[in-house]
């Protein structure tokens, strides 16, 4: 027995003399027991680094964080945006005068909707056809138009609807298969100029009191502009620029923190964002309302839904926000 004792310990010896662990054999070697402690005390404190760094290092990979990398690649030509612009008078005074149109604004009025209180629009009044008959089209809001230096016209604007303004008129929208435009020049007078008649003498209705102008939106062909949320104002009698730059964004699918992702759409065949938060709150409209704001798309599921009446709107507007909306961040987003 003290024989396979001494043996075990001249092999546990051995190892330690042959090992490449650094100051391993002055542990088990024949040594002075203040320096086998010391030097035990130090290989301790080196396995017990080793440890808490391997154990921060998985914490950190397994947490999925990401490092923002941001580069700027210079391009001699991009694709122009598109350019959204919406009088923000909905439709025009002398044309509604006594009209169901007329009493749509009335009651959506808070000055005067008292007044108009018993009275009640017909079954036949189509808010959509009222806006197109009575509200500020591009032929009538575009007086000069020039893109990178060229004549331009209002039949460059392709037009759409926003449930708070109306109609807007859209430029450069490369819809039926039109080409998209491209900017060669970041000089002032080679972008889109354009000057903008309001009519503002025609001005009627709840937003009339606040102000006058246009809303303008700039943004990728394929996303919703979103007019009604995210318009800048622009005020008639002064001379405004705007200035862009164009920026693409690469995120990262799930654990990581963008967890970004796509969804089937009803309404495009490609996944966007802003699109998916548009049928979700038109779903959410008609489902409390069982109508629609005037912008919001027709949904195959729902058959055919009318447009919200003033007091549906007043009461209960549903207006296209993300929070309640399965609509994750797109891996790819310009």
């Amino acid at each position: 027995m003290p024989n396979a004792i001494d043996k075990s310990s001249q092999l546990v010896t051995d190892f330690a003399g042959y090992s490449t662990l650094h100051g391993f054999h002055f542990v088990l070697g024949l040594h002075a027991p203040i320096r086998r402690l010391l030097w035990l005390c130090l290989i301790l404190s080196c396995v017990s680094f080793l440890v808490v760094q391997l154990v921060l290092s998985y914490q950190k990979l397994s947490a999925h964080r990401h490092v923002l990398d941001r580069d700027v690649v210079p391009s001699k030509s991009l694709t122009f945006p598109a350019f959204t612009l919406c009088n923000i008078n909905m439709m025009k005074r002398s044309m509604i005068d006594g009209t169901d149109a007329q009493l749509y604004l009335d009651k959506l009025d808070p000055v005067k909707a008292s007044q108009v209180v018993n009275k009640t629009l017909s079954s036949s009044f189509d808010l959509k056809k009222a806006v197109l008959e009575y509200g500020h089209t591009a032929s009538e809001m575009i007086k000069l138009c020039t893109w990178n230096g060229k004549i331009c016209s209002y039949k460059n604007f392709t037009t759409s609807f926003s449930y708070t303004y109306g109609l807007c008129h859209t430029f450069n929208l490369g819809d039926n298969e039109e080409e998209l435009l491209n900017s060669t020049s970041n000089q002032r007078d080679l972008g889109l100029i354009l000057m903008i008649d309001i009519n503002d003498d025609e001005y009627y209705g709840p937003i009339s009191y606040l102000s006058t102008g246009i809303k303008v939106v700039v943004h990728d062909q394929k996303e919703h502009p979103m007019v009604d949320e995210f318009g800048d104002d622009v005020m008639p009698g002064f001379t405004t620029s705007i200035k862009i730059k164009r920026e693409k964004f690469h995120r990262l699918k799930h654990p990581y923190s963008s967890a970004c992702g796509s969804k089937k759409l009803v309404t495009s065949n490609e996944y966007v964002r802003s699109i998916c938060i548009l049928e979700c709150n038109t779903r959410e409209m008609i489902k409390k309302r069982g109508c629609r704001l005037l912008g919001m798309p027709n949904l195959p599921e729902f058959n055919t839904t009318g447009y919200c009446n003033p007091s549906e709107i007043i009461s209960d507007v549903v207006t296209p926000r993300a929070s309640n909306c399965d609509c994750p961040l797109p891996c790819e987003e310009i």
